[in-house]
């Protein structure tokens, strides 16, 4: 990862804003700018080339901070730091506390003006370099192989929570460091809760099987899902539903090109769900971002404006829950290209299968 190139675009940015300074201090931006991931890290970014940048942590982490590039690691707090600042500093509103946010302010009135700023550095982050696009497709590989694992195992009879307990297993068997996510699961009934946490019922014959999964390589995040039918064909009605939210799933990516709205591929995969009949039945959205973070920039929804562009990474994902009945959703990991069609990281069967 380039992260003297990230932080020389930042340092740009910032004086852009107008800010002297700008504290970095939620994680996965941390994470961006130097590739240290411990638990206390900060970022302090300033717009003169006279005063150097900073990796602020402790202690517990000497040795271990990442690729600093051009910044000055400095073990100690952010008020003793932002004693010697001047002028106006930006702080990322979204991830820091209220509570701290007066404290900085009681402590430091009298030295800096503190300014909210919002998406400074997650505006980059959209954007996906080659090393980026790697990591993800690594992580979309292993999550496609792992849930394929599953599909081939015996499912009938089993609890929500050991599939849940095999699919992580079996990602890190094939070399994730982790979950992006904790697998949803979600059988019969339970299909009807888009988000749905792992119970102890049990895969019944005949019936349908979501399973929303993703492994996390060296930071980043894949994103999948997919309903199957478990030992024979499901009822007609949750068979159509799943052909109508394949259908869907197909018309958003398709409209995943750079340059789109994004409420427009929202509005492809909701148009279909709604001249069906169901649209009352489609929840969320139709997908978001992924990378560092399992959910981040761009949003896509109904209300969201954004355009996508080269090298964005965005998730597909419609879906129908009808309560009471089960529910369908199919997702995929996509990455938005300069040439036009998108490229689909986590390419596998779409049509209804029975395992």
């Amino acid at each position: 990862m380039n992260y003297a190139l990230r932080q020389s675009r930042m340092k740009t940015a910032v004086g852009d804003s107008g800010l002297d300074a700008l504290v970095v201090s939620h994680p996965a931006n941390v994470a961006y700018l130097t590739g240290f991931t411990g638990s206390n890290g900060q970022v302090v970014i300033h717009a003169s080339d006279s005063t150097p940048d900073m990796l602020l942590t402790d202690r517990r982490y000497e040795g271990r901070t990442g690729d600093a590039g051009t910044l000055q690691v400095v073990f100690d707090t952010l008020t003793t730091v932002l004693e010697n600042e001047h002028g106006t500093v930006g702080i990322e509103a979204q991830h820091v506390s209220w509570a701290t946010v007066q404290r900085l302010k009681k402590d430091m009135a009298e030295v800096v003006t503190l300014r909210a700023t919002s998406g400074m550095v997650e505006d980059f982050r959209q954007y996906k370099d080659a090393d980026e696009l790697a990591q993800l497709k690594a992580a979309c590989d292993i999550t496609v192989a792992a849930l394929g694992h599953v599909f081939d195992t015996r499912l009938e009879g089993e609890t929500e929570q050991a599939i849940a307990w095999r699919v992580q297993h079996t990602m890190r068997e094939l070399g994730a460091d982790g979950d992006a996510f904790a697998p949803i699961v979600a059988t019969g009934v339970n299909g009807a809760i888009a988000h749905h946490s792992p119970s102890t019922l049990t895969v019944q014959r005949g019936t349908l099987l979501t399973i929303d999964c993703g492994a996390r390589v060296n930071g980043y995040h894949a994103d999948y899902t997919r309903t199957v039918a478990v030992g024979a064909a499901p009822p007609s009605k949750l068979a159509n539903i799943h052909h109508l939210v394949r259908d869907a799933q197909h018309a958003a990516t398709a409209q995943m090109v750079a340059g789109a709205l994004v409420g427009d591929v929202d509005q492809a995969a909701r148009h279909i769900i709604e001249q069906a009949g169901y649209g009352a039945f489609f929840v969320h959205g139709t997908g978001h971002g992924v990378g560092l973070e399992i959910h981040e920039a761009p949003l896509i929804g109904p209300k969201a404006t954004a355009r996508l562009a080269p090298a964005v990474t965005c998730t597909s994902e419609p879906g129908i829950y009808l309560p009471g009945v089960g529910g369908v959703r199919i997702e995929d990991t996509v990455v938005v290209t300069a040439s036009g069609a998108p490229q689909i990281l986590t390419e596998a069967p779409r049509d209804l299968v029975i395992v």
